[in-house]
């Protein structure tokens, strides 16, 4: 599912965690959008995902995990993903970012300072390449993501925004993403925190 950024149409890619079934699909498709980043939303490495300095093979595609760091909240890669099949081999490099700061139990990330710090991190890595964001279920975690970047930028733009309103225009795509009261409040949670640490990024003045 395609969603629009304020700045940016299509910036994001909303996809469930590809299963054994679908992993070659997704491959794929973040070879055919060329895509900049990879957020996975899930607490655990997701299964398309090699040890560091190993490569894993599914169908026609290889991946390499080239380069792994950690930080408190996320696992961030360099991904090599290759095709070998049908109209001759492709390759395609990536950045990975698996988010670890959203515990399976919980309706929301554990700090709103560690999630914007996620999102930003994203930004500055994707450009104007576009963002493939997965959960289980498609919606729920990679839409609020989705939904946070949105709203930041506008904020750093406008120096205003209608959380209801770009909630309202994300579930018109994606019905799934923020269906509990705890996710809409963290997103007003995420523009208290970026407002008091707004003289970090250079766009809010």
């Amino acid at each position: 599912m395609y969603v629009n950024s304020y700045t940016q149409r299509k910036k994001f890619v909303l996809a469930m965690t590809p299963l054994d079934e679908t992993v070659a699909d997704f491959l794929c498709l973040t070879i055919q959008e060329t895509a900049a980043c990879i957020v996975d939303m899930e607490n655990d490495s997701s299964l398309y995902i090699p040890d560091v300095g190993t490569q894993a093979k599914f169908g026609s595609y290889t991946v390499d995990n080239l380069r792994e760091k950690s930080t408190s909240y996320s696992v961030n890669r360099v991904l090599r993903i290759s095709y070998n099949g049908r109209g001759g081999p492709k390759e395609h490099t990536v950045s990975h970012y698996e988010y670890t700061g959203w515990p399976d139990n919980a309706e929301v990330p554990e700090s709103a300072k560690n999630f914007l710090h996620l999102v930003k991190e994203v930004e500055t890595k994707s450009a104007s390449g576009s963002v493939i964001a997965h959960c289980k279920t498609g919606g729920g975690r990679c839409g609020m993501f989705a939904a946070v970047w949105t709203i930041l930028e506008k904020t750093g733009i406008e120096h205003e925004v209608s959380i209801f309103n770009t909630v309202r225009q994300l579930r018109a795509r994606r019905p799934n993403a923020l269906c509990t009261s705890e996710q809409y409040a963290f997103c007003y949670e995420c523009v208290r925190e970026y407002l008091q640490t707004f003289d970090i990024y250079s766009n809010f003045s």
